[in-house]
């Protein structure tokens, strides 16, 4: 199986590239990376075949030189910018696949901008590079890099999954402060009720109010299983990547929570416009938030169906 993609411009850095590709090939054997001059025999549709290839790939390099940006088709039209770009469409699969993405920049070369690359690719640009020099640099830049790559597939699949999931977390975060904000103004309900209703009207409001605190109990706990995840990929708050095993069984659990659906999100909703005696600014402004948590929970999803295939 594929392990490393190199993606990279002939016209921008050939040579190196070809010097990258002899020392990781020595370290991962020729069938653990992929690089289009040698892989692809004559006759096969290119589009397809990387397509499938990048499917069996944990890692790619996007091989930056100093000219990356600025090379030019026939007609001295940017090749970044045509829609038929093969490098462009490489990328672009690589980022909707989940996969680990490592920018090598080539002497001088520098990240370009998010402005500067098509939108398809803009996520490109916040990514983290690694910078290979000339020699005498060049095999002390390379043992850098090689100490970048995941050995255990497994490994570059929750790296990427770390990147990726990152807005969505942080979206979690600020919803589960808010919803403990809300629990604590429908808790102080409870008060105002018992000093403004009868007995009989105050028993009912408390039942249906201790029933949407429940809910929003749930909500916190549910969400907090992805939050924790990502904590656990950190080693300054969790267990790291060190133990493989440890965290592919957590990534598993979570897995499993996922699929258990978004039912608290649908008990809650549906409670809060059942006209449970709570006023309808705040009903409203809860079911709001917990739509959004939903959206953020289902896009986490997203990322765990991308990588599930390696943790089988």
């Amino acid at each position: 199986m594929q392990q490393i993609f190199i993606c990279y411009r002939r016209d921008d850095s050939a040579y190196i590239t070809g010097r990258i590709y002899d020392v990781l090939k020595t370290r991962y054997e020729i069938q653990g990376v992929f690089r289009d001059l040698d892989a692809i025999a004559p006759g096969i549709d290119y589009r397809t075949y990387i397509k499938k290839v990048l499917g069996q790939c944990h890692v790619m390099l996007v091989v930056i030189g100093e000219s990356w940006l600025n090379i030019l088709d026939e007609h001295g039209h940017s090749r970044l910018f045509n829609s038929d770009d093969d490098v462009c469409k490489e990328i672009e699969t690589a980022l909707q696949s989940g996969l680990l993405i490592i920018p090598v920049l080539l002497g001088k070369a520098r990240m370009p901008h998010k402005k500067d690359l098509p939108a398809n690719i803009g996520e490109l640009a916040s990514l983290n590079a690694i910078q290979i020099r000339p020699d005498p640099d060049f095999h002390r830049d390379m043992e850098q890099l090689l100490n970048l790559l995941p050995v255990d597939h497994r490994v570059a699949a929750l790296q990427s999954f770390a990147f990726h999931t990152q807005p969505m977390l942080r979206r979690i975060q600020v919803g589960q402060g808010e919803l403990s904000r809300f629990s604590r103004e429908t808790g102080e309900l409870i008060n105002y009720f018992k000093t403004t209703c009868s007995t009989k009207e105050y028993v009912q409001r408390l039942e249906k109010i201790s029933q949407i605190m429940d809910f929003m109990i749930a909500a916190f706990n549910y969400t907090t299983i992805f939050v924790n995840f990502v904590c656990y990929l950190d080693p300054n708050i969790g267990i790291g990547l060190g133990n493989i095993e440890e965290v592919s069984k957590r990534f598993q659990e979570m897995k499993a929570t996922y699929q258990t659906g978004n039912r608290w999100a649908d008990d809650l909703i549906n409670s809060l416009r059942s006209k449970p005696g709570i006023p309808d600014d705040l009903a409203r402004r809860v079911i709001s938030l917990v739509g959004d948590l939903r959206d953020q929970v289902n896009l986490v999803g997203s990322e765990i169906a991308k990588i599930s295939t390696d943790f089988k």
